[in-house]
């Protein structure tokens, strides 16, 4: 009640569209890693780091959120900056893993991204930027890309992970209302 509509990216697709009897989406996803897949669908991590323009090009708004297969090897850096940030050791558990149903290889959150910025080596190692990227500042990418919300779906879709950002069709029930 009250909250304002989440913009779409400018490549979002097609809204409502009926494939055998079920609206369905069509929106732009990227693939991530656990546990920074987990880390970011659960709402933990507040923002996303990349070496190249991947988000800054699409602009803000709503993507889909797919969990490769592979797990990101940081050496439980993630672990230490959460446990300095007060996180308790069940929790840490809890956030960098996916809940059941939800598995690797998947499409598994809506996530809403806000503004894109190309952030210095001082800048990104400060205790707010590796809070808020889960990443020491010399292992996080220098573009900066602000996580505004983020919400699993109701269910997982399965479908293979691309590179970049690639185009999923969803079925429209299974977005947070927001997305």
């Amino acid at each position: 009640a009250g909250q304002a509509q989440a913009p779409r990216m400018a490549a979002a697709g097609h809204r409502g569209d009926e494939t055998g009897g079920r609206a369905e989406v069509t929106l732009p996803a990227f693939s991530m890693n656990l546990p920074f897949a987990a880390l970011l669908a659960h709402g933990y991590k507040t923002a996303e780091s990349r070496n190249s323009t991947m988000f800054a090009r699409h602009g803000a708004g709503v993507v889909l959120l797919h969990v490769g297969r592979r797990l990101y090897p940081d050496g439980g850096q993630h672990r230490e900056i959460m446990r300095r940030c007060g996180a308790a050791e069940a929790e840490v558990e809890r956030l960098t893993k996916l809940p059941p149903p939800f598995r690797r290889g998947q499409l598994v959150a809506a996530v809403l991204l806000g503004p894109t910025r190309l952030l210095s080596a001082p800048a990104r190692s400060t205790p707010a930027s590796e809070r808020a990227c889960v990443a020491r500042g010399g292992a996080s990418g220098r573009y900066f890309t602000r996580v505004l919300r983020a919400e699993y779906f109701s269910r997982p879709v399965d479908m293979p992970g691309r590179a970049g950002i690639f185009e999923a069709t969803v079925p429209l029930d299974v977005l947070p209302g927001w997305a």
